[in-house]
């Protein structure tokens, strides 16, 4: 048996291949199988894997007609023998610490999963650009069971750490066959909340090791507006009844505050979208209409979200259009502003 197994699926990333598997290749910790799984490429992919596997004893290459990436993901759950599971996209990059590490802390702790931080990469002509917003775990922490890992879940799902699985690396036992959903977008999200609802032995590693390239142009954070907005109403809608119907916390003020923030996050998000002022009002009703979230109980905290707040209150979305061309025109204004001053500078040089 193998210690770990990284499961990897694998649609028209030509572009990427080659920097994924240095990246994989260039791991301090070596006793690992990489499971490739080809989810009906169109382009050179599966080339670019079946010349890889030729050269590397410990890669399992399967070739499938495509059906999705938790399709994808769940066969390569049946057939990895690690002990342990780490799930990636190989469109982004690993740090060659990234097995080593957390196998460790794992081990030591004897924990069903690591939760870590990483990286988030803007993507421009397929280079990647080097600012980066640092995404890192509010501190090192041991989480020994369900309940204070109820404590802590408010905090990861706001920073962002439940969303993804590849800042994961999971013990395979605590999955309990637990499998993807077959959904168009959010099934890294939906397989936590699943795996969260029971979830104890959590160890929170405050290091970054994954470098997660955003902007891709088949990404699926390119999905619409409104399918990703309509997403989020559903995942709000999991949330609270886990809450509420697992975790029996319906009337823990600290969770109801927390469900208060998931109404006013989504809200926020509608009105930032491009959506018309009539899609943004309907949609924001069809957040008011949630059951046990109360946008207007939620506290804001800062004066952009206490603006904000009171948009959505008294249904001015007209004026967030206004602010945001405001905005726009004025980033404008000053980038021009910047090239004429570098302009000048080189004329008078």
């Amino acid at each position: 048996m193998v210690k770990i197994s990284i499961i990897v699926p694998i649609y028209n990333v030509e572009k990427y291949l080659s920097a994924f598997f240095k990246s994989v290749e260039s791991q301090n910790f070596k006793d690992y199988e990489l499971i490739l799984i080809n989810d009906g490429s169109t382009d050179n992919s599966y080339s670019y894997c079946l010349d890889y596997k030729n050269k590397h004893q410990n890669v399992i290459l399967i070739n499938k007609k495509n059906s999705g990436v938790s399709s994808a993901r769940n066969i390569g759950l049946e057939r990895a023998r690690g002990k342990y599971i780490y799930f990636c996209d190989p469109d982004d990059i690993l740090n060659s610490n990234l097995l080593e590490e957390n196998y460790e802390i794992a081990e030591k702790y004897k924990a069903n999963v690591v939760i870590f931080g990483y990286d988030m990469h803007s993507m421009h002509r397929n280079i990647m650009h080097r600012n980066m917003i640092n995404i890192n775990v509010p501190k090192k922490e041991f989480l020994e069971s369900n309940h204070q890992f109820q404590k802590k879940f408010p905090q990861l799902c706001e920073n962002g750490f439940i969303n993804y699985v590849w800042n994961k690396f999971y013990l395979k036992d605590s999955l309990s066959n637990l499998k993807f959903e077959n959904v168009d977008i959010g099934e890294d999200f939906r397989f936590n909340l699943n795996y969260s609802k029971k979830l104890s032995k959590v160890y929170c590693n405050p290091k970054s090791y994954y470098h997660y390239l955003i902007d891709r142009p088949n990404s699926a954070m390119h999905a619409s507006w409104r399918k990703n907005i309509n997403y989020q109403i559903e995942e709000d809608k999991i949330i609270v009844d886990i809450i509420n119907n697992v975790w029996q916390k319906k009337e823990d003020l600290n969770f109801i505050s927390f469900k208060n923030w998931l109404g006013y996050r989504t809200a926020q998000y509608i009105l930032s979208s491009s959506l018309s002022i009539v899609e943004k009002k309907k949609l924001i009703d069809k957040v008011f209409s949630l059951k046990d979230i109360n946008i207007l109980n939620y506290t804001p905290n800062s004066i952009k979200e206490e603006y904000n707040l009171k948009v959505i209150k008294y249904r001015k979305y007209t004026c967030i259009l206004i602010i945001d061309r405001l905005v726009r025109s004025l980033k404008n204004k000053v980038r021009d502003c910047k090239i004429f001053c570098v302009r000048m500078k080189d004329s008078l040089n």
